[in-house]
């Protein structure tokens, strides 16, 4: 075999999609906070988790919260915040500024979903749950 055959690589999409957890209930950390920019250019946070006793690969899972743009959009993800805040623990009162930093290294249980993104299956966050 020539050493530029090394360099070739043919992908089988359909078995690394069936490697990905199944949908359910599964413990996770949050990993990491950061401010992003959407496509169109708004505000959004995203939020890492990294999902416990997953398989290398697929044990991260990315979730994004809308903070400017369409006004029904920020709402929704003005509640999956507080309830993202509240399984970590966390008791936000009206008005009071939080820290999402804070959420990094905090323990809860996610509902993990399948979705798909350009043309390829992922995982999504469908709830925040404390742990138990």
């Amino acid at each position: 075999m020539a050493a530029d055959d090394d360099l070739v690589i043919c992908f089988r999409l359909s078995k690394l999609d069936a490697l990905i957890p199944e949908e359910g209930d599964y413990r996770a950390a949050v990993r990491s906070v950061h401010h992003r920019s959407s496509a169109a250019g708004n505000s959004t946070i995203q939020v890492i988790y990294d999902l416990l006793g997953v398989e290398p690969g697929w044990d991260r899972v990315s979730e994004y919260f809308v903070r400017s743009g369409n006004p029904q959009a920020v709402a929704i993800s003005q509640n999956r915040l507080l309830a993202l805040c509240r399984a970590c623990g966390m008791e936000p009162r009206e008005g009071e500024e939080i820290d999402l930093r804070d959420l990094v290294g905090q323990h809860l249980e996610l509902r993990v979903g399948h979705e798909t993104y350009e043309g390829r299956k992922r995982l999504s966050v469908l709830r925040h749950r404390r742990s138990v």
